[in-house]
Formats: structure tokens, C-alpha cells, sequence
């Protein structure tokens, strides 16, 4: 797999491996798409995006 790191943070880059392997249901990895693309974001930040919320959540 060779994936293009650019100026990604490492997080980004664990994100982008973990999106990869994760092998995530197709019908997941659609909704994913699908929502990140509505809202004008890779999937990626919808990934990050999500996973904060989430974090952010369970702190409270």
C-alpha cells in the first residue's frame, strides 16, 4: 500500500491506514462517503471528525 502522506499529520496518516485495513462493510464505507461528500469534507475529516465528537462525548 503506498499512501501519499503530503503534509498530513500522523494521526491523518493512522486514520487513512486504519480506514484501509479496517475493512469497513461496503454499505459503511458508502454512508461514510456519502455524509463526508454532503458536507464538502474527505472522508478522512469526516473519519477525524467523528471520532472527536465521539472522544469529546464520552469525556463529559
Amino acid at each position: 500500500m503506498n499512501i501519499d502522506c503530503g503534509k498530513r499529520s500522523p494521526f491523518t496518516i493512522g486514520v487513512l491506514i486504519v480506514f484501509t485495513y479496517m475493512n469497513f462493510p461496503p454499505q459503511l464505507q458508502q454512508k461514510i462517503e456519502k455524509w463526508a461528500s454532503s458536507q464538502g469534507i474527505s472522508t478522512e475529516q469526516f473519519i477525524l471528525q467523528a471520532i472527536t465528537e465521539k472522544i469529546d462525548t464520552l469525556s463529559q
